[in-house]
């Protein structure tokens, strides 16, 4: 069986297990641990891992002509991709996953946070993937354009700017951003979130980031 109706209830329970390995301290160190353990992670945490950690396809089945449609990353075929845990958590014993994630961060009207990284100790090629979700305030039924507070993803690797959801500049449309650009070895990966335009004080949101991340500092 395939479709919507299968894809809700399996990725229902994918993120029911993203909240326990939270709450059960399994971040960051892939083991259980109380003492890291997550009272309540946020909805838009676990959107952003499952987002972050999903895999692209090959193609998609077609029922009507009973054979496979091409398909591209943020197409109206695949999305994101399909959900994986394996590819989104580290897991002690399963993968060699390196990740920084964070919950609940605050950000005001026209403030950015930045996350640097050096890719030095990496491999020649390195993948990194990085998602900021948010939780924006409830607009009026029938908008046009919904999205109230405004936040912006960027991944700059050396001289090179990308942005998400394979668009050539900032997403003004929606609240789940995502970029997935390779990197070389002896790269400064930065990635920024930009509060472009709130209408409220400020905006929680939460990141996920995947990848070869020697280095790691948060400014």
């Amino acid at each position: 069986m395939s479709g919507t109706s299968m894809a809700t209830p399996v990725t229902t329970g994918n993120a029911a297990l993203v909240r326990q390995y939270f709450m059960d301290g399994y971040y960051p160190s892939g083991s259980a641990n109380s003492a890291n353990a997550m009272s309540n992670p946020s909805a838009s945490l676990i959107k952003a891992v499952l987002i972050n950690g999903a895999q692209s396809l090959l193609g998609s089945s077609s029922s009507w002509s009973g054979g496979f449609l091409p398909v591209t990353d943020y197409d109206n075929n695949i999305g994101f991709g399909r959900v994986n845990l394996i590819t989104s958590l580290p897991l002690s014993g399963e993968n060699s996953i390196i990740a920084e994630i964070h919950d609940r961060v605050p950000i005001s009207n026209g403030q950015s946070v930045e996350y640097e990284f050096d890719t030095s100790q990496c491999e020649s090629t390195n993948g990194v993937s990085a998602t900021i979700v948010w939780t924006d305030p409830p607009n009026s039924s029938g908008c046009s354009n919904c999205v109230l507070n405004d936040l912006d993803l960027k991944m700059e690797v050396g001289s090179d700017t990308y942005f998400p959801n394979g668009l050539s500049s900032a997403d003004s449309t929606n609240n789940s951003e995502r970029i997935r650009q390779t990197v070389a070895e002896d790269a400064l990966v930065k990635i920024t979130v930009t509060a472009s335009n709130l209408v409220t004080s400020s905006q929680n949101y939460a990141i996920s980031i995947l990848g070869c991340l020697e280095g790691k500092s948060m400014l």
